[in-house]
């Protein structure tokens, strides 16, 4: 542009979108003479500070029109022509635009629809190549994105899946234990050291014990028979047989509460693992006098 030549670009609600004046700043109302799209018009005016100025107005079928002002003078030719070229560049380079956009659409929509029905179908893995990096690329990150939720659907399931097993296996124990405890029987499980795996209550509450003071040690040391040595030496002798593969019975008297005594049918029996050997001892007994 020449030295004294102001630009300007406006917008369609005829605010100013760029502008080489400084005391026209983007967003400034700017009146407009009325334009056809794609005219060019020229005319006198005058500008803010009262000057009179020559300028040429153009505008675009998008709507933009651009002003280009000149003191009038002798160069108000040389400032019609810059102008008029100056807006004839600008509608040459929107046009190119619009081409350009209209041929990126062209190009890019036949694509994503492909990708958008393979999405619907869920099909990312066999799409196939469209020809366009960029809508493989996007192909392949919607790819991963689908393996990732997959595999976190799946660790999800797993998860759900051995939480409600481990509730199953709780409750199948809690109702065991429940039927455990009420039978009118004395039952413990035994190691193969004679120490107590298991006790139901019967024969704590008999006694006045807790399970804690049982679980883990050996039978014989139990309340039950501590005031006879002999009881307790039977006891180890009838744990030998057992292991050996033997089911042992015999009648045995017991302490209970209170220095209580009762007379105890107990039965010493073989449990065996799945390689046939003896993994546990059932002990089970009944007060004969019931």
């Amino acid at each position: 542009l020449p030295p004294l030549a102001e630009a300007v670009l406006v917008d369609r609600q005829a605010r100013v979108v760029a502008s080489t004046a400084a005391h026209l700043p983007a967003g400034t109302p700017l009146a407009l003479p009325h334009l056809e799209d794609g005219g060019v018009r020229v005319q006198d005016e005058r500008n803010a500070a009262g000057e009179l100025v020559a300028s040429a107005y153009s505008s675009s079928a998008s709507g933009l029109a651009v002003r280009v002002s000149l003191p009038a003078g002798a160069a108000f030719q040389e400032a019609t022509s810059a102008a008029i070229g100056w807006a004839l560049l600008l509608m040459m380079v929107l046009l190119l635009s619009g081409l350009s956009a209209a041929r990126l659409s062209r190009t890019f929509s036949r694509p994503l629809e492909r990708l958008a029905e393979t999405a619907q179908r869920g099909g990312f893995e066999s799409a196939a190549s469209t020809g366009l990096a960029e809508i493989d690329e996007l192909a392949a990150a919607l790819r991963r994105g689908a393996r990732t939720e997959h595999l976190r659907q799946q660790a999800q399931l797993g998860r759900l899946a051995a939480e409600q097993k481990e509730q199953a296996i709780r409750e199948s124990e809690a109702r065991i234990r429940r039927v455990f405890d009420g039978l009118h029987v004395f039952v413990a499980v035994l190691r193969p050291d004679g120490a107590v795996l298991e006790a139901n209550q019967p024969p704590l509450r008999g006694a006045g014990l807790r399970r804690s003071e049982v679980v883990g040690r050996p039978l014989w040391d139990g309340y039950w028979w501590r005031h006879h040595p002999h009881l307790q030496q039977r006891l180890q002798e009838a744990l030998a047989q057992a292991l050996d593969g033997q089911a042992v019975r015999f009648d045995i008297p017991v302490q209970l509460a209170a220095g209580r005594m009762a007379t105890l049918d107990l039965q010493l029996a073989p449990l065996l693992a799945e390689d046939g050997t003896v993994g546990q001892v059932i002990a089970c007994a009944v007060d004969v006098e019931d």
